[in-house]
């Protein structure tokens, strides 16, 4: 008598062999990739979010002004992005990027 083993069969006994939970596919993982922050006026305030993000997460970056300067907006990877907010959360890219904060002086 021939027996026949179809792939899903095969992959779930290997996986049972090897200890293996569950059996995910490669394709579509996730890559790291890097988010490098430049302030281009440190001393008027401060931008956080730089690190490794996963490709696809939702990432938030945000600044904190100090008193008498206001935030200008961000450049990432060259694009003008402006927002009140003292957040601002995007998907991160499939590659490394580099977002610049800038800030001015208020005026009154």
């Amino acid at each position: 008598m021939k027996r026949r083993f179809g792939l899903k069969k095969i992959i779930l006994y290997l996986a049972s062999i090897f200890g293996v939970i569950s059996v995910m596919p490669l394709t579509g993982c996730a890559s790291e990739h890097t988010i490098t922050m430049i302030n281009e006026n440190p001393d008027m305030g401060t931008i956080m979010g730089e690190g490794k993000y996963k490709s696809g997460r939702d990432v938030t970056i945000s600044y904190t002004a100090n008193k008498g300067y206001r935030f200008d907006g961000w450049l990432i990877d060259g694009q003008e992005v402006k927002s009140s907010n003292k957040s601002y959360t995007f998907k991160m890219p499939e590659k490394d990027i580099v977002i610049k904060g800038f800030f001015d002086a208020k005026t009154y």
